[in-house]
């Protein structure tokens, strides 16, 4: 069966110090504050470094539920769906690179892999996708410097 690939990468500079982004991003229970196509998620750690999590939302106006596994590492994490929507996978994640002193990137990326029938709607995904990630790394750049003072 032919698919179709779609990923979509983003970065934003926080005033921050890297320790403290990481540790923001690896807290998976901040996830339903800053990724827009997730309202809640409920963890389900298996060890301090890998577990899964569930995660309810809507994707462009539909409502979604999927499981996901996760795996920390030393500068952010890495998950990767399970279960979910017919005819999608899921994976991405975060990583937070020094930048200054007192500064950091953190890098978010996600992949999609799509059944050949979502083809046609694959120019108005990625419209929606970028717009979505520039919204959530907004939202976990205010977050880590919340959690930084």
């Amino acid at each position: 069966m032919m698919r179709c690939i779609v990923v979509i990468t983003d970065d934003i500079l926080v005033d921050a110090l890297p320790k403290h982004a990481v540790a923001v991003i690896k807290d998976l229970k901040w996830l339903a504050h800053y990724e827009p196509k997730v309202d809640s998620v409920r963890i389900e750690p298996k060890t301090q470094m890998c577990g899964s999590y569930t995660a309810c939302g809507r994707f462009a106006g539909l409502p979604w539920r999927g499981s996901f596994s996760y795996e920390m590492r030393p500068h952010g994490f890495h998950s990767k769906m399970i279960s979910g929507p017919w005819g999608v996978q899921v994976s991405g994640g975060f990583v937070v690179c020094s930048n200054e002193q007192c500064r950091c990137r953190v890098i978010h990326y996600e992949r999609y892999q799509l059944s050949w029938w979502l083809w046609p709607l694959v120019f108005l995904l990625r419209l929606y996708l970028k717009r979505a990630m520039k919204d959530e790394l907004c939202a976990v750049a205010k977050l880590i410097q919340q959690a930084e003072k």
